[in-house]
């Protein structure tokens, strides 16, 4: 009944008569109903358009004149509603999955980097909502309600078939790439400016330097923070102190006055801490020039801290990995990463075959290995293998915090290697018939791989455990991707493919030759899944804690901040936002072990009222409260979501305030589609559209005024060494200052490539790269092939823009060629720290740099992420 034949086939064929379809309708047919079969037709689906004649005169035809069963037309819901309730009770019932045994299996994995880059969108995004929730609760500034909704869209817009499966042409992954970063951006933008906000209401007074540590998740967690710190003078190394006093710190890099480190501590449930680093001469064990770090060829390395024993063998592979407590050895032999061949020819992005996956590996990742303890300090030992097979470049990091109870295996892979499929294999010492996979809204069990069901899906984890459920060892990793399971005690998570391909498609065939950054971790634990809460240990590993370094401050929140709670384990906090039309608090909760529970929702302030909401937050009806917080039932993989109103908090943050400053424009940037003759940004004729828009545009809190968006109207300050007065923000009847604490933010662009512009103000010069209004902001590192026997031309080196975007827009016009589509431009927002007393702004002597509205700030958000949110540091 499912066969449907191709999606938006056209019809070429005599339906009334056609012998399969009558073949296929007496083998559904039952003595107690008939058969019915169900075909789509149209237009091709992946082109769109309206039905071809040929095919309505077919249909018409066989409509007009059955034979041995009749022909209708009608919506996609017409067979379910003629075949009737009665009729639906007596067809069989089937529980399980609906996989595709080939067709799809390739899709698990194919353009990897598209995939990495959507999961990591995916929780940028869920960071920045909790982070701008209490930004916006505390009144620090408001709910960044556009910005939100056009970070996701960008892209949401990619979660459909041909695009995130890895199967469209390679002109598409350029639009995708980039909208993947300027979702990227617009969210690290949020989070920044979010954290920023709330972070002037901590105390942040310092010895040192502050940092503001953001815990995203609905329970309080312990994990290590990794930093990259400005220090006012070179130190050799820091001590960190926080809420709970000193911790220990490790220094992992030096450049000048900047230092990498790490450090563990403690952050409360979605709420905020304030560590202050303070530089230190003294020498750090596993400090990043101490003499531990060596090399270490030819022999085997060990790993350890109070809970894990790893050791790494002589080809670099984790061979051993033991619970020490109960002695317990999770591995059975080493893991591997095999190359397996990867020979589907037809449809090759689509599918791995049966028989590949099956198949002998036709390389095995080993030696020789060069092999460095790169990390070896209080909080963190690394060791660094690298190695080579089939063309590709594999460096492997192998990563055991203090405290933690997982071994991360961090990978970078210029990968080169035709005709191959490479898997992670993890060998267990134990025996199941079936592993449990991560469906995201809940699990499934499935047995070992065969011909219909062998390449699977999965989001952030798989386990395989003890049938008893005395122990297992769970597999975490940072983007989805396709699994299998070979035997009894055998997991292999697919990495990387570059499938054999003809004619037809053999862009495919290098579809990921690139540089690729992927992390798995690999969680021994005892019980099973469920009781080692292995979804919340997935969740943490794929949201990590967020450190910032912050401006020293004296506000009323004291050292740290928590906006809620959540008291349950097995709950895991799905969604924290605004509502989309109101100023309710949207919570949503999902069960997560398959057990059913009760949570409690503690939030920091007094409960007014709850209701219940669907995932549209359309209303469900009134929910209870107590004095203590929200009481949750939730059944097993159930998920449930509420509208707080909450009351307002005693310590009430001022949001920033600003005033715009007066541009002399003397371009006219802006055109609308009649009159687009009337305008030239960049000097080839291309101008903003002016129907995407809006006189005002907010950004990081700040608000900026545009020209009047009137035909004609000058809408830019091309720069030629103009000085800007820089107004007064009053103060009350006192009067007004004009710094420190100000700062101006431009809109600006480049109308001829990146630009390094030099600002002044107060004896102070200020370099900054001014982005192009409309190149890329992001693509990913790649090799390209072309010719007949593909060989390898160039490397397109990848390209992250990390400056905040302000607005983005989905096309451009020209002046003899109408809209671009596709073709993006962008406005940058950029912000000068004025020196105190600064009154004035001199502007840089290139005309090619344009400023579209100046803004005054005071009280803005003074945060930079001492991580790189974007996760590419490579590029």
């Amino acid at each position: 009944a499912l066969n449907t034949d191709g999606y938006g086939e056209p019809i070429h064929e005599d339906l009334a008569r056609a012998k399969r379809w009558e073949k296929r309708l007496s083998q559904l047919a039952r003595p107690e109903h008939p058969g019915l079969g169900y075909k789509l037709y149209g237009p091709r689906g992946d082109r769109g358009g309206a039905v071809d004649d040929e095919s309505v005169e077919r249909l018409e035809e066989a409509m007009a004149s059955p034979r041995r069963f009749r022909v209708v037309t009608g919506g996609s819901d017409r067979l379910f509603r003629e075949v009737g309730p009665q009729r639906v009770a007596a067809l069989p019932h089937y529980s399980g999955e609906l996989l595709l045994p080939t067709h799809g299996t390739g899709c698990l994995t194919s353009q990897t980097a598209m995939k990495r880059w959507d999961r990591r969108n995916e929780q940028l995004a869920l960071a920045a909502e909790r982070a701008a929730l209490a930004a916006s609760w505390l009144g620090a500034q408001p709910w960044p309600r556009r910005t939100l909704r056009n970070a996701w869209t960008h892209f949401l817009w990619h979660q459909m078939h041909d695009d995130i499966t890895g199967t469209s042409l390679p002109a598409a992954y350029e639009i995708s790439w980039n909208d993947e970063v300027v979702a990227m951006n617009l969210l690290a933008g949020v989070l920044t400016d979010s954290v920023g906000a709330v972070a002037r209401g901590l105390d942040t007074r310092s010895q040192g330097v502050p940092l503001v540590v953001f815990n995203p998740s609905g329970r309080a967690r312990t994990e290590v923070v990794e930093a990259r710190v400005e220090l006012p003078a070179p130190a050799r190394s820091v001590r960190i102190v926080g809420p709970e006093g000193e911790l220990p710190a490790q220094v992992t890099a030096r450049d000048g006055r900047s230092l990498r480190l790490l450090f563990r501590a403690r952050i409360p449930a979605l709420g905020f801490a304030v560590f202050d680093v303070v530089p230190s001469e003294d020498v750090v064990p596993g400090d990043a020039e101490a003499p531990s770090a060596s090399d270490l060829e030819g022999g085997a390395v060990h790993l350890a801290n109070e809970i894990l024993d790893a050791t790494l063998d002589a080809a670099g592979d984790l061979a051993s990995l033991r619970l020490r407590a109960s002695g317990r050895e999770a591995l059975g032999h080493p893991v591997r990463v095999l190359l397996l061949p990867d020979r589907s020819r037809r449809w090759p992005a689509w599918e791995v075959l049966w028989e590949d996956n099956r198949a002998r590996p036709r390389e095995i990742l080993g030696g020789p290995a060069r092999v460095r303890l790169v990390e070896n300090g209080p909080v963190r030992q690394a060791i660094e293998v690298e190695r080579r097979a089939a063309g590709s470049r594999f460096v492997q990091r192998y990563l055991l915090a203090a405290g933690a109870d997982r071994v991360e295996i961090e990978s970078t892979i210029d990968w080169r290697s035709r005709q191959r499929l490479a898997k992670l294999e993890i060998p267990l010492p134990l025996s199941s018939p079936e592993a449990t996979f991560d469906l995201g809204l809940g699990a499934i069990r499935r047995g070992n791989a065969e011909r219909r069901k062998y390449e699977v899906p999965a989001q952030q984890w798989a386990d395989l455990s003890a049938p008893d459920r005395s122990w297992g060892l769970s597999v975490l990793t940072d983007r989805t991707s396709g699994w299998d399971k070979p035997d009894d005690h055998t997991l292999r998570l697919t990495l990387l493919r570059s499938p054999q391909a003809r004619r037809k498609f053999r862009h495919q065939a290098t579809q990921d030759f690139g540089r690729h950054r992927s992390v798995v971790a690999l969680y021994p634990h005892l019980g099973d899944w469920a009781a080692a809460d292995t979804p919340a240990r997935a969740a943490d590993f794929n949201q990590p804690l967020r450190a910032f370094q912050v401006e020293p401050a004296g506000g009323p929140l004291g050292r740290g901040f928590s906006l809620l709670e959540i008291d349950a384990p097995g709950v895991e906090l799905a969604a924290a936002k605004r509502t989309e039309t109101g100023r309710e608090i949207v919570l949503r909760l999902r069960e997560t072990r398959g057990r059913g529970t009760r949570a409690m929702v503690h939030p920091c302030a007094r409960i007014r009222s709850v209701r219940e909401i669907d995932a549209a937050e359309a209303p469900l009806g009134e929910a209870p409260s107590t004095n203590s917080g929200v009481p949750v039932d939730l059944g097993a993989f159930a998920q449930r979501t509420l509208a707080i109103r909450c009351e307002a908090t005693p310590q009430r943050l001022q949001a920033p305030r600003s005033l715009p400053i007066k541009l002399a424009r003397n371009v006219v940037a802006v055109t609308w589609n009649e009159g687009r003759e009337r305008g030239d940004f960049d000097g080839q004729g291309a101008t903003y559209p002016g129907e995407l828009l809006t006189q005002e545009i907010a950004s990081g809190g700040v608000r900026f005024d545009l020209a009047p968006l009137t035909p004609g109207v000058a809408t830019a300050l091309a720069c030629r060494g103009q000085i800007l007065d820089v107004p007064t923000i009053h103060d009350g009847p006192a009067g007004g200052f004009s710094g420190p604490g100000l700062a101006v933010e431009l809109l600006a662009a480049s109308s001829q490539g990146d630009i390094l512009a030099v600002f002044e103000a107060g004896g102070r010069r200020f370099e900054i790269v001014v982005h192009d209004w409309a190149q890329p902001v992001g693509r990913w590192d790649r090799w390209t092939a072309e010719g007949r026997f593909l060989p390898l031309r160039r490397r397109v080196p990848g390209r992250v823009v990390r400056t905040p975007i302000a607005w983005v827009g989905t096309h451009r016009h020209h002046k003899r060629h109408g809209d671009l589509p596709y073709d993006f431009c962008y406005l940058f927002r950029y912000r000068l720290e004025l020196p105190g007393g600064a009154t004035r702004l001199r502007l840089p002597r290139q005309p090619h740099v344009k400023i579209f509205a100046a803004t005054v700030v005071e009280n803005g958000a003074r945060a930079r992420a001492a991580q790189d949110l974007f996760g590419e540091p490579e590029l």
